[in-house]
């Protein structure tokens, strides 16, 4: 169900709680050049982003975010 949703890229790290509260972040790894975040949407976050194999921890992530948004609506 992940397969081509998930992506990856370096964000600078004053963007990082914008990013969040915008996309399913997977996973972020900082570092002195900014934040690496992997990310689960539907369509490519942004130009600089690549498409990713998708993890167990991913699948996890988006089946447990699409059942609450399933519960509240």
């Amino acid at each position: 169900a992940t397969v081509g949703k998930v992506w990856e890229w370096l964000i600078p790290s004053d963007t990082w709680m914008e990013v969040r509260k915008q996309l399913l972040v997977s996973s972020t790894i900082q570092s002195s050049e900014g934040v690496r975040v992997r990310v689960i949407a539907d369509t490519q976050p942004s130009a600089e982003s690549r498409l990713v194999t998708p993890t167990l921890e991913d699948a996890y992530l988006y089946y447990i975010s699409a059942n609450k948004q399933g519960a509240t609506a």
